[in-house]
């Protein structure tokens, strides 16, 4: 598998990864959750880093999972306490946790390819070099393998609490006179949640993260009514997204991150503009038949013709 190869299907299993939990961020109205996680994960990272010696230990999965549980739970104790209103709580935990983040990878880690830089954009290309190869055969980043992984975990998840998660999601009160454990579902979710951002954000970067996760389901919601559906379509959605931005970025020498956020965001106002030409046009349709039929039903009745 060639090098080019290796990041476009990188790059699409991220994305497919990343889909898939943000339709629940979607319709549970919580989308800018994932710009709080996905800056404030950075501090978890480094400290993991630095306990470890080593910036591709596992451990830093679980250091950053832990910075985004933390992040949940501080943005959720802040909205409890009734001091604060709407979502600046999720504006008053991450933007300190991201400083201090970036002043301890500064400090410590200054000549790695962990940087500044590979935290806003990502590191596609640097993810790529580790392969997974059996005999002869290159299966592709090995990275790629274990965001499948994942997905597998977060399908799984869903789907146990699938029938709850749409209660929680669209009518909160009923779930709760139904006996559904809303708090439990709630950590399960937000564990999960925190989970994936970071498995995607360590090749994707904080920007494109946010992303992946909101744009495809965002588009499905204005396609689509049934989540089954809006699952589907979001996934067709953040595999065209990334192959189109990945191969533009790579024919234009422009960052693959950041040609496959923008190119989710025009594919957004695509559809957007279409559906609100169709819909637009679908009421026109309706208007002209109302009045045809208010115009026919206006019309005096002709005469009996003569015997």
């Amino acid at each position: 598998m060639s090098h080019a190869m290796a990041v476009a299907f990188l790059a699409a299993v991220t994305s497919v990864v990343a889909a898939i939990p943000g339709v629940v961020l979607v319709l549970r109205r919580q989308s800018m959750l994932t710009d709080a996680i996905s800056h404030a994960v950075l501090p978890g990272i480094v400290i993991a880093a630095m306990m470890t010696q080593s910036i591709d230990s596992p451990w830093l999965l679980v250091g950053a999972t832990i910075a985004g549980v933390v992040v949940v739970m501080g943005t959720q104790w802040i909205k409890d306490s009734g001091l604060v209103a709407g979502d600046s709580a999720t504006g008053l935990v991450f933007p300190p946790l991201f400083a201090l983040g970036v002043i301890l990878l500064t400090r410590n880690f200054r000549s790695s390819h962990l940087s500044e830089h590979s935290v806003l954009i990502g590191e596609f290309n640097y993810a790529v070099r580790q392969r997974v190869i059996i005999g002869t055969y290159d299966f592709g980043p090995r990275y790629a393998w274990i965001l499948i992984c994942i997905a597998i975990i977060t399908m799984a998840v869903l789907l146990i609490c699938y029938r709850p998660l749409l209660a929680i999601s669209f009518d909160l009160d009923f779930a709760r006179v139904s006996g559904v454990r809303v708090a439990l579902i709630n950590q399960i979710i937000m564990v999960l949640m925190c989970l994936v951002i970071v498995a995607a954000f360590h090749v994707a970067g904080s920007i494109l993260v946010v992303a992946l996760m909101i744009v495809p389901a965002a588009c499905g919601s204005l396609l689509v009514r049934t989540v089954p559906r809006l699952i589907g379509v979001s996934v067709l959605i953040a595999v065209v997204g990334s192959q189109l931005g990945f191969w533009l970025g790579y024919h234009l020498d422009r960052p693959t991150s950041a040609m496959m956020a923008f190119v989710d965001g025009l594919i957004f106002v695509l559809v957007f503009v279409l559906t609100r030409v169709l819909h637009a046009r679908r009421a026109w349709t309706m208007d002209e038949s109302e009045t045809a039929a208010a115009s026919e039903a206006s019309e005096p009745a002709l005469p009996a013709a003569p015997r």
